[in-house]
């Protein structure tokens, strides 16, 4: 049912002789309205759906794919209806897709806007109480997209966990030697095996006393 829509309904009876009944006066109601924040629409086998959200979301579902009608809802995740993230950054809106648990097969994709800033995103789904990593396609539109197998809890995040290891890979500068006059500037290079989104750099001279400690963060 479509969300604050009326509807009328009348009933009639069939006994076990086959005999049926006049129908009942008509009885109305009307359905909730949708949430803040929640967009729906009438999904059909024939048709399908697209169903975008204003935060830039998109639902697709291929016509064929589901066996009977359905208003698939998209609501975005906020403090009140999202799961905890620990140490899991948010790194674009995170959207719930209904009817929670709905199986469409592998022909529903969900596109998810993310930030752009370099740092490592995947689309994560609310499974068992905790995240799971889904299957995605991060493209260079700052669009995340994935083919879902049910509707549930999505967002784009990013694991701490997954690049705990910050190993240094390489570090050098140049020119070296430096020779610290004003018309030259040097540049560090620092390659690590994981993640990092501060970097903190402490200079020393010759008589090991520290003259600079610049941070770089992103």
């Amino acid at each position: 049912m479509i969300p604050g829509t009326p509807y009328y309904v009348r009933v009639r009876a069939r006994d076990s002789s086959d005999a049926v009944s006049n129908y009942s006066p008509t009885a109305s109601f009307i359905t909730a309205a949708a949430p803040p924040g929640e967009v729906y629409a009438l999904a059909t086998p024939q048709a399908g759906v697209s169903l975008s959200h204003p935060n830039g979301a998109l639902l697709s579902v291929d016509p064929g794919v589901l066996v009977a009608s359905i208003t698939i809802r998209m609501r975005e995740l906020d403090a009140t209806n999202r799961p905890a993230l620990g140490e899991i950054v948010q790194r674009g809106p995170g959207m719930t897709l209904g009817p929670d648990a709905s199986v469409v097969a592998v022909s529903a994709r969900l596109t998810l806007p993310y930030a752009q800033d370099g740092m490592p995103v995947k689309l994560y789904t609310w499974a068992q109480n905790k995240w799971a990593p889904v299957a995605s396609e991060p493209g260079s539109n700052g669009l995340l997209s994935a083919q879902l197998a049910h509707f549930s809890i999505y967002a784009p995040l990013f694991d701490r966990n997954e690049f705990a290891d910050n190993s240094i890979l390489q570090f050098y500068a140049f020119p070296n030697p430096f020779t610290g006059t004003a018309s030259h500037r040097i540049t560090f290079h620092l390659e690590l095996q994981g993640y990092a989104n501060t970097i903190w750099l402490k200079i020393y001279n010759l008589r090991g006393e520290m003259r600079f400690s610049p941070t770089a963060t992103w």
